[in-house]
């Protein structure tokens, strides 16, 4: 029943896949005004999130062909906020169960529903899941542990498996992002010092530190699905906080900067498959605003560039964040406040990005020596899986062969 509309949003987003678009998702009928678009399939095609309910509780929603659809009771469970979908419809997100809030995962093809576990008697925080593997396979959160303690965690058994914390005896860890074969896991972690740190995790090892923008506190958001990039948003000092974009290959950190005007605030919640572009929030002089990067235009404001390509019906609208983006950069979702003054998820389509550059390993725009260095080292690494390059699910002399002649031929 969720996906009944699935083939009309195909038919209706590829039919203006090239023409930029601006659409509220509306919200469940009854109760409040109120929804917000957490996460978009890497098609476009889908958005999940959250609203609320003739009966005044938040429910999980799929949001196909303009129509909202909230996600059933399933037993005793309330599936109460939906995060992310996979390529083939499954839903990972939060339920309201006997123990409390509970992970789970649902497939909307053929309606299977399971809770993920992860909770434990009297605890105050339960289990969320954040991200999914393109296939459902895998599922990465958080799960609650004695003492209220949260621990990062993946799903791809039955039971959830802990990552453990940066720092020992930590308190608080959380896996938010995932590449699409699940062998990258990104989140924070209570650090060293008293910080939190954002850390990542490779082909299911232990989670490492990423770097630091200077401050004390570093979180990951998102993975490209081709595990090469990991974003997120880290401060500089204690009153500046700027996304950032960090490369798994070279292992080089860069600070994406803000928007002009208002408080030193920028933070990278999504990424598109190969980490060319990168949505979130940032303030200006109005407030927080829905911001979109790219090495060619550096950070914007999400609304100021709909409303250059022709975008007419934004009369009202503040885009306060972007929270998800398809896998070609078309197709961004986000929440803002509507001409009404309520809180309402929104669908934004751009024109298609013009091809990137295969040798541009390192992800900054250039091709040179740069690139050719990081793809040696990742090559040379058993775990790094990014030297695959013509794609064969093999790591060989092809793949480093494949890499020389994109080197050597302009983009």
């Amino acid at each position: 029943m969720v996906m009944a509309a699935a083939c009309g949003l195909v038919c209706g987003l590829s039919a203006s896949a090239h023409a930029q678009s601006f659409t509220g998702v509306g919200d469940l009928a009854g109760g409040s005004f109120l929804s917000e678009a957490l996460g978009v399939s890497n098609d476009g095609q889908t958005v999940v999130g959250y609203s609320e309910s003739a009966s005044g509780q938040t429910r999980a929603f799929v949001w196909s062909a303009g129509v909202m659809t909230g996600l059933p009771n399933f037993g005793s469970y309330r599936p109460s906020v939906a995060n992310a979908i996979s390529d083939n419809g499954v839903v990972v997100g939060e339920a309201v169960g006997p123990g409390g809030t509970e992970a789970f995962k649902y497939n909307t093809v053929n309606l299977n529903f399971r809770a993920l576990g992860g909770t434990v008697p009297g605890g105050l925080f339960g289990s969320s899941a954040f991200a999914v593997s393109a296939r459902g396979s895998m599922v990465a959160g958080s799960r609650e542990l004695s003492g209220f303690r949260l621990e990062a965690c993946t799903w791809e058994g039955p039971s959830p498996t802990g990552l453990g914390y940066l720092a020992p005896g930590g308190s608080t860890s959380l896996a938010l992002g995932m590449s699409a074969d699940g062998s990258v896991v990104a989140g924070g972690s209570d650090g060293a010092g008293g910080s939190y740190a954002a850390f990542m995790s490779l082909n299911g090892g232990a989670i490492v530190a990423l770097p630091t923008l200077g401050g004390s506190f570093t979180e990951a958001h998102a993975v490209s699905d081709d595990g090469k990039v990991i974003v997120g948003a880290g401060r500089l000092s204690a009153a500046v906080t700027h996304a950032f974009s960090y490369l798994v290959a070279s292992g080089v950190m860069t600070d994406l900067g803000e928007l002009a005007g208002g408080a030193d605030f920028s933070d990278a919640l999504a990424v598109n498959a190969d980490g060319t572009i990168v949505v979130g929030r940032s303030s200006q002089a109005s407030g927080t605003v829905a911001m979109i990067y790219d090495t060619t235009h550096g950070m914007r404001n999400l609304r100021d560039v709909l409303i250059a390509g022709g975008v007419s019906n934004l009369a009202g609208w503040t885009l306060t964040r972007a929270t998800g983006i398809s896998d070609d950069g078309t197709v961004i979702c986000g929440t803002g406040i509507n001409p009404s003054g309520s809180t309402e998820g929104w669908v934004a389509v751009l024109p298609p990005a013009g091809p990137g550059c295969p040798a541009d390993f390192d992800g900054d725009g250039t091709v040179d020596f740069f690139d050719y260095d990081a793809f040696v080292v990742c090559f040379e690494d058993p775990n790094c899986t990014n030297a695959d390059f013509d794609g064969d699910g093999t790591t060989d002399f092809f793949d480093y062969d494949a890499f020389v002649v994109a080197f050597e031929t302009p983009c």
